[in-house]
């Protein structure tokens, strides 16, 4: 059985359900204003659906309970939001609360005890955590014991592909480990990593570049896929010499990306052609999905700023 209200005769509206106009408008004549003490609970007023919904309505709001931190605050009901009586302005005040009492629940804010750690403790349990890393990272490297040639992606919109790329370089020269460059596309810069590697370091080092500029620069489409195709032709000899270590094919992406070179052949040759040792790095942004698949190691380089952007051009020591 649903409840009732003790000043209705029936029972009270669901909550949704949508007010009825008030058709007994005479019956509110003679009621006090807005803000003169006037309840909507008031039993004078006529007993019409309108007004149960508008009680249950202001009896739901007067329960409220609001909790902040350890203070707990109960509001009383809202006033009626209009002038009961016809023709008349409600005053300033008829949407307002009843004035809200507050009154602290439970024990203040906790304060946090002071660090009396000395210096010995606090080195104490810095060594003891990074034993316990230590431990856990000797864990997992005694499982990694493989050695094998690497096909490796360096793409993306941001700078650094090209750059990391010849860093291996240097670190296989460190080493004393034959290995070999072939540029698709900025065969014609005079870059410091040409300087570098043939100036210095011609006997382990091999320096091919085939390319003939930006594409935008040579605007012949055959041209730059014969450019293409002979860097291409370079580049298989190159990785079929077993004794490089490693060959860097520096913007073949763009290659692929226009098409100047086959994806497919490419990736059956790495797979099924390059000696077993023998790592091989491409570069260049947009590298296709296929070459991705086969690779063991990509990174996509993440522009987040760049100076050419605010009128800066390309210098010496930076991108060449």
């Amino acid at each position: 059985m649903r409840r009732t209200d003790h000043f209705s005769k029936g029972p009270l509206p669901r909550r949704g359900t949508p007010r009825p106009p008030v058709q007994n408008s005479s019956a509110l004549a003679g009621l006090p204003a807005c803000g003169a003490g006037f309840s909507p609970f008031d039993p004078r007023l006529p007993d019409s659906l309108g007004n149960q919904w508008l009680r249950a309505s202001l009896r739901s709001r007067s329960r409220g309970r609001l909790q902040f931190g350890s203070q707990s605050c109960r509001f009383g009901p809202y006033r009626i939001p209009s002038s009961p009586v016809i023709g008349q302005e409600p005053t300033p005040g008829h949407h307002l609360p009843v004035a809200a009492t507050c009154q602290a629940e439970g024990p203040g804010p906790m304060t946090p005890e002071p660090d009396t750690q000395t210096a010995e403790e606090t080195d104490t349990r810095h060594a003891q955590k990074m034993a316990k890393k230590k431990a856990a990272r000797d864990k997992i490297m005694a499982t990694k014991s493989g050695e094998k040639g690497l096909i490796i992606v360096h793409t993306g919109a941001g700078k650094g592909k090209s750059s990391s790329a010849f860093g291996m370089i240097v670190r296989c020269v460190a080493h004393g480990f034959p290995c070999a460059v072939v540029q698709f596309i900025k065969g014609a810069w005079d870059t410091g990593e040409r300087r570098l590697l043939t100036g210095h370091f011609g006997d382990l080092c091999q320096f091919h570049a085939m390319g003939e500029g930006f594409t935008w620069e040579t605007q012949d489409r055959a041209r730059d896929i014969a450019a293409a195709r002979a860097g291409w032709e370079k580049a298989k000899e190159l990785i079929l010499d077993e004794s490089l270590r490693m060959v860097v094919l520096d913007e073949i992406n763009i290659a692929l990306r226009y098409d100047y070179l086959d994806i497919a052949e490419v990736v059956e040759f790495l797979t099924t052609q390059k000696p077993a040792m023998t790592h091989v790095v491409l570069t260049g942004r947009n590298a296709k999905d296929e070459l991705i698949e086969i690779a063991d190691l990509v990174t996509e380089m993440t522009l987040v700023k760049h100076p050419f952007r605010s009128g800066i051009k390309a210098q010496a020591g930076v991108e060449f």
